[in-house]
């Protein structure tokens, strides 16, 4: 979606462009086309950046640390809060997008999904017992793997 979203801000790019400049920007000595390839290219680093956070929390969060499940849930919200306010601002710049809209109504339904199921019982039952299984690793030791009776001296 990443990957996606850098090629649709592409898009959007060419057509504000377009739309600003009309068909023919040659005339601007080439500077529009060199904006618009600035703002990719930073878009770009932007998108590398949020694979990266994204990539980090799904890992983290396979492996059961619940401060991944907080800091994945706050940086939903904040993409969807943003979301938010990219369209209301297209809609008062009269900007709307086809291709946006498509995407960010894609993007936005498939993080609230992922929320929706980072949230749900099974789940919280999971980073129980990662948390669980942690400290017995701690307590016993990595190497040892028995399970220990509630009234062993060990």
């Amino acid at each position: 979606m990443t990957v996606l979203g850098v090629y649709v801000f592409y898009l959007e790019q060419v057509a504000i462009n377009e739309k600003t400049f009309g068909s023919d920007s040659a005339g601007l000595g080439g500077f529009a086309e060199m904006g618009m390839m600035i703002s990719v290219g930073i878009a770009a680093v932007l998108a590398v950046a949020e694979f990266a956070l994204w990539a980090t929390m799904a890992l983290t969060n396979q492996f059961g640390f619940p401060w991944a499940r907080v800091a994945a849930t706050v940086l939903g919200v904040a993409g969807f809060l943003y979301a938010i306010f990219v369209l209301v601002l297209s809609t008062l710049s009269d900007a709307l997008f086809a291709t946006s809209i498509a995407y960010n109504v894609v993007n936005e339904a498939l993080a609230i999904a992922i929320l929706v199921l980072l949230w749900r019982p099974p789940s919280t039952a999971f980073y129980r017992a990662s948390r669980l299984q942690r400290a017995w690793r701690v307590v016993v030791g990595e190497g040892d793997t028995r399970p220990v009776a509630a009234g062993s001296p060990q």
